[in-house]
């Protein structure tokens, strides 16, 4: 599992690479049976387009909503390994700012844990 398109994700760490943003997020869901938050995906996303240009102001403990994101896959014969690169193309912050409510937008049972 991981994550797609109104998914929320917390930032870890923000690099500006020129023409994209590369943005380490963690995205988080309830386990039904457990009621415990697990990790789904943790890692370096690529910010391009809209999204590169708003991220000059991300910081390290935003929250955000990814709009609009894709994935694509490479793989490489000689290593006999696949290569996933994630791509957000839009973002958007949950309530219009760097302070959020955890619950905006977001069920009962699947309550973000940030």
């Amino acid at each position: 599992m991981g994550f797609s398109n109104g998914s929320y994700a917390k930032v870890w760490n923000v690099e500006n690479r020129g023409n994209y943003h590369d943005v380490r997020i963690s995205v988080s869901s309830k386990d039904k049976k457990s009621g415990e938050y697990k990790q789904t995906f943790g890692g370096f996303v690529r910010f391009v387009g809209k999204a590169h240009n708003q991220a000059k102001d991300l910081r390290e403990g935003d929250r955000v909503r990814l709009d609009r994101v894709d994935v694509e896959n490479r793989y490489d014969a000689d290593k006999k390994t696949t290569y996933y690169n994630w791509a957000v193309f839009e973002y958007s912050l949950p309530d219009g700012n760097n302070s959020v409510d955890t619950n905006v937008g977001v069920e009962e049972d699947d309550e973000e844990p940030f």
